[in-house]
């Protein structure tokens, strides 16, 4: 009896420990290629379901950017205080077989370099959304959260293709 407690307490801490270790600071340069790039996949796979989840495929294979850095044309001060910093983005491929997306990404989540915390997502009909006013933390800390819902791209029409309208004069 005592060891089945013992074994629910040790259960319950570490799912609390594994929930709150994607909401922590991680210096990302800190840890091995292997644990940097199981950290970014999850997080950027969390993003991707909190605020787009019509936009996630769990058969998608995660590709992680080089290094890069923050440029923008944007003056506002919570946006240029970023110039310079560094960060990875995560990309989930988009299928164009299966769905006709604006982008060829299903969702994209930029993450900080220095402190692990994602600072936007953008999903594959061109809309998103970034932390630079209100963090990833406290943007979810309520279940208010806002989804981007799914939207495919419009069908393409070949304005020039004829055939249609000479068929309706024959």
């Amino acid at each position: 009896m005592r060891k089945i407690q013992l074994y629910s307490i040790v259960t319950v801490l570490s799912l609390l420990f594994s929930l709150n270790i994607l909401a922590q600071n991680v210096k990302l340069d800190t840890l091995s290629k292997t644990a940097r790039e199981k950290y970014l996949v999850n997080l950027a796979i969390e993003v991707t379901k909190t605020h787009g989840s019509g936009y996630y495929r769990p058969n998608s294979k995660a590709i992680i950017s080089e290094v890069k850095k923050y440029t923008t044309d944007d003056t506002r001060v919570e946006i240029s205080k970023n110039i310079g910093r560094e960060y990875y983005e995560v990309y989930f491929p988009c299928d164009f077989t299966k769905e006709r997306l604006e982008w060829n990404f299903t969702s994209k989540v930029c993450i900080w370099k220095d402190n692990g915390q994602p600072f936007e997502v953008f999903f594959g009909n061109g809309m998103g959304v970034n932390f630079f006013f209100k963090s990833y933390k406290k943007a979810t800390r309520s279940n208010k959260v806002e989804q981007i819902p799914y939207q495919q791209a419009n069908e393409v029409i070949n304005i020039f293709d004829t055939t249609k309208i000479e068929d309706e004069f024959k």
